[in-house]
């Protein structure tokens, strides 16, 4: 999980250098899938290293844009007062978002700097995720870390939420967020069927935020479908994928 800068605390990339300094194959791996293909996935210190670049990037932010990952909805770091009075900069539910007295340019800004942050972390580790589901048997211990912040990094992008869900059209390159979203609906997907990656993941992930984040983004897929042409196509792909998935038939969200 990142964090903005101390002394003697890493980041996950780091971390997972540090975890895996020892293992002595670093270079691309050959290994056969059930379609008879070699894996050529890329360089395991490769993606590191892109990791390690793009910490480096969040950690020159000034303190007015920083913010926690575990506390990523909340207003940056520098706003104390804000922070403290207890509402959020974003939210699924628009009565926690309510009392922020925020620039209307100033919170789309930072739901999309978070937002792209994240889609690039789920970038450089979805490899690792690929791996898993097309390649199993060549799976390695130092490819559990990088599939969690994958899946990690799907969650809750605050693009989707309140109080960008109430203006969506003032959001920059709509059909770009459309096929973001539903890059992440996909791997989402993954999850909440049975296999190995929901085993490995579900320790390390809440369930209220998987569920929240689908129903988010297919909300916005839904609603853009009436004025822009990608959405309504990813629509219909989205609904026949989620078509047997209980919570979502249960909520409405395919209506």
């Amino acid at each position: 999980m990142f964090q903005p800068r101390v002394p003697g605390v890493y980041s996950e990339s780091e971390a997972g250098e540090k975890i895996f300094a020892n293992d002595e194959d670093n270079g691309t791996e050959l290994f056969t899938s059930e379609l008879g293909l070699p894996y050529t996935g890329p360089p395991y210190q490769l993606l590191l290293e892109l990791r390690r670049q793009l910490d480096n990037w969040r950690n020159l932010l000034p303190q007015a844009l920083q913010w926690y990952d575990d506390d990523r909805l909340n207003f940056p770091l520098a706003d104390e007062r804000s922070r403290i009075r207890g509402s959020r900069m974003f939210s699924p539910r628009l009565e926690d978002v309510a009392g922020s007295v925020i620039s209307p340019s100033l919170d789309i800004m930072q739901a999309e700097m978070r937002a792209r942050y994240y889609y690039v972390v789920m970038l450089i580790n979805r490899p690792h995720l690929f791996k898993l589901i097309h390649y199993p048997e060549s799976v390695e211990s130092r490819d559990r870390a990088p599939i969690i912040q994958c899946i990690k990094a799907c969650l809750l992008w605050p693009v989707a939420l309140f109080p960008l869900k109430d203006k969506k059209r003032l959001v920059s390159y709509l059909y770009a967020w459309t096929t973001n979203f539903m890059g992440v609906l996909v791997i989402l997907r993954l999850v909440l069927r049975p296999g190995p990656l929901r085993i490995m993941v579900e320790p390390y992930i809440l369930p209220e935020e998987v569920e929240t984040t689908v129903a988010a983004l297919l909300e916005w897929i839904r609603d853009m479908s009436q004025i822009e042409g990608t959405a309504e196509w990813a629509w219909n792909v989205m609904r026949s994928l989620y078509s047997d998935v209980d919570f979502v038939v249960n909520r409405g969200l395919l209506v």
